[in-house]
């Protein structure tokens, strides 16, 4: 029996079937303005510092010229005993962890915190760095009249606010301090001359990020990754390492191997993020592409037992960062700990899944949505497997746009399959019936004429 809900309501509503408003992703973004930094540490000190003087003093003189001198002399110890202690204790010890420890993973250019330190950066420059609290770096440039430079780090804005600093001399001839994850200073130079580069913690707190830096003469960019490369000799990422490239004249497609591959069933999560211009995003398990997103962005996929590959195109001039994190399972998927695919709960977050390939997930009282991209003038076959007795589960398919093209449902099997033309990408959800909970494996395969 049919038990979503009639496809004309679907269309007319704009919601997906089953379960309402399971496809909505909430968005919300948050802005953190480079400001009020010094005027909260001031006012907690002040109010501090000012309750603690003065209530201590007042009370204290009070009580010793107006009452038993014994009584005032135990009272007045007891009293300042505890509230000292614990205000001192509290102040000291988390600025002195924080600070004298010397836990941050420090970068191997350092020293390099002032500009009489600086580390001389011949172009094309590309390194994963550490900046650590209060200690800036600096970097020694040498620009030519007429040339420009390109300045650009990438980094995670949770964890710190990074900013760029360009000066000529003790002059400031450009600057980048945005808070989103990357800064960027385009500047051409006016003057040969040595420029020194300062990279700064807004917020002072500890942070790896990348830094890559270009000098265009003459409209001429500069590769800072290895060329020539193609498909067929990618050049080899890390796990969980951030690289840098850039896309260069003729040069319009960078390739990038995860070594060691992840194992298959593991989330593989690509990170490109652009200084300039809209690269595209392709990752191909083998020879298969298993994800094309266009823009800079994060492209979450899952792994086969095929090579990972990430292949970085674009049109125009740019330089970029691309970093590759796998996920990998620790144990067999349960309820209500859910799978390593989460979140996938509607189309906005669908994972990207591969074809061929057999993984296990967990529904455990939501959706999971699972993209397979398009094959032309093929048909897609997908399939799970559960013990019905645990939980029953059905298996839908829906295009892009969220019509329903094919359904299984059965009250006792415990099997789905359904069939479906891969015209375009197409989403395959797998959810319980009513509030049914249980473990899957789910395989798919796809027949061309």
């Amino acid at each position: 029996m049919y038990r979503s809900a009639p496809l004309a309501v679907i269309l007319l509503s704009g919601c997906w079937p089953m379960i309402p408003g399971r496809w909505t992703d909430y968005v919300e973004d948050t802005a953190i303005e480079e400001t009020g930094g010094d005027a909260d540490t001031d006012a907690d000190t002040d109010a501090d510092t000012d309750a603690d003087t003065d209530s201590d003093t007042d009370a204290d003189t009070d009580s010793d010229t107006d009452a038993d001198t014994d009584a005032d002399t135990d009272a007045d110890t007891d009293a300042d005993t505890d509230v000292d202690t614990s205000i001192d204790t509290s102040i000291d010890t988390s600025i002195d962890t924080s600070v004298d420890t010397g836990a941050c993973p420090d970068d191997a250019l350092e020293d390099n915190d002032t500009s009489g330190t600086a580390t001389v950066a011949a172009f094309p420059f590309s390194r994963a760095l550490q900046i650590c609290d209060i200690d800036d770096d600096w970097f020694a440039l040498s620009l030519t009249s007429g040339c420009t430079l390109d300045a650009f780090a990438d980094f995670v804005h949770a964890q710190s606010d990074i900013d760029l600093y360009l000066y000529q001399g003790a002059t400031a001839v450009a600057h980048s301090t945005s808070t989103d994850d990357d800064e960027l200073i385009t500047y051409p130079a006016a003057v040969t001359a040595t420029y020194d580069l300062r990279v700064t913690s807004y917020d002072d707190r500890d942070a790896p990020y990348s830094l890559a830096l270009t000098q265009t003469c003459g409209g001429v960019c500069t590769p800072i990754d290895a060329e020539p490369d193609s498909p067929t000799s990618p050049e080899t990422i890390a796990n969980n390492v951030m690289r840098s490239g850039s896309l260069c004249g003729t040069d319009v497609s960078d390739p990038w191997r995860l070594t060691p591959s992840a194992a298959a069933g593991c989330v593989v999560s690509t990170t490109t993020t652009a200084s300039a211009g809209s690269p595209s995003t392709t990752v191909r398990s083998g020879a298969e592409v298993v994800a094309t997103v266009a823009g800079a962005s994060v492209v979450r996929s899952i792994a086969s037992s095929l090579p990972t590959d990430v292949e970085v195109t674009g049109t125009t001039d740019l330089m970029y960062t691309v970093a590759v994190s796998p996920t990998c399972p620790t144990g067999a998927p349960a309820c209500p700990a859910d799978d390593v695919y989460e979140p996938n709960d509607g189309v906005a977050d669908a994972v990207y899944a591969p074809y061929g390939t057999t993984f296990s997930g967990a529904a455990c009282g939501n959706v999971d949505v699972f993209r397979f991209t398009d094959r032309p003038g093929c048909t897609g076959t997908f399939s799970i497997a559960f013990t019905n007795a645990l939980g029953d589960l059905d298996l839908y398919v829906y295009d892009s746009l969220g019509n329903e093209l094919h359904y299984s449902m059965s009250s006792t099997s415990s099997t789905e399959s359904v069939t479906a033309a891969l015209t375009g990408d197409v989403f395959v959800m797998v959810e319980g019936y009513l509030t049914a909970q249980n473990t899957y494996t789910l395989t798919s395969t796809y027949t061309c004429p």
